[in-house]
């Protein structure tokens, strides 16, 4: 059997450079169907080898999961009649908390140049694949004036400031004319 050159030469060895036949069309396809019903079966082995169940999601129907096996449920599950009252004051909170978003002109405009930076981008790959440089130079040059616009307002403009809520003052003054007093009161809310 030849052996091949560049293994001979290179010091490596020839042992790995020797032709192996692999027979006939027969038994490479004797072998292809071994392998394939080998995979098959190991397989459907490995499916049925696991547990009936690991959660009660794995069961059908009200069955839950006891033991790793699916079993009746000792009693139906009960349904709260009268559900507890939703303390409504944590959700006001959490929306008071959020804030209002810096500038929404400024969010939707980076939103826009961001989302138009692809059409240059496009345009650059067709100047490179038919070989206009100019074209390819002003398509990334747009590309780079829209995204490094837009990217910016976009962050600028949907980030969250804390909503000041005006201050609660209450004032109480005095007054007094020639002919009359009093107390004035004023509040701030």
């Amino acid at each position: 059997m030849p052996k091949h050159p560049a293994l001979v030469d290179g010091g490596v060895g020839y042992h790995f450079a020797e032709r192996r036949s692999y027979g006939s069309l027969a038994e490479m396809w004797e072998r292809f169907s071994l392998a394939s019903l080998g995979g098959c079966a190991y397989l459907l082995l490995a499916s049925t080898s696991h547990a009936a169940c690991t959660i009660d999601n794995d069961c059908p129907g009200d069955s839950i999961c006891e033991n790793n096996t699916c079993a009746a449920a000792a009693s139906p599950r009960s349904v709260a009649t009268n559900p507890a009252p939703i303390d409504e004051e944590p959700r006001t909170r959490m929306k008071r908390n959020r804030g209002k978003r810096h500038s929404k002109a400024m969010m939707v405009t980076g939103i826009v140049m961001t989302s138009l930076s692809g059409i240059p981008l496009i345009l650059a790959g067709a100047g490179m694949i038919s070989g206009q440089s100019k074209v390819v130079v002003g398509s990334l040059a747009a590309v780079g004036v829209l995204a490094g616009v837009g990217i910016p307002l976009l962050v600028i403009g949907a980030k969250r400031e804390p909503v000041q809520e005006p201050p609660v003052a209450a004032s109480l003054t005095p007054w007094l004319s020639p002919h009359a007093g009093g107390l004035g009161l004023r509040l701030d809310f």
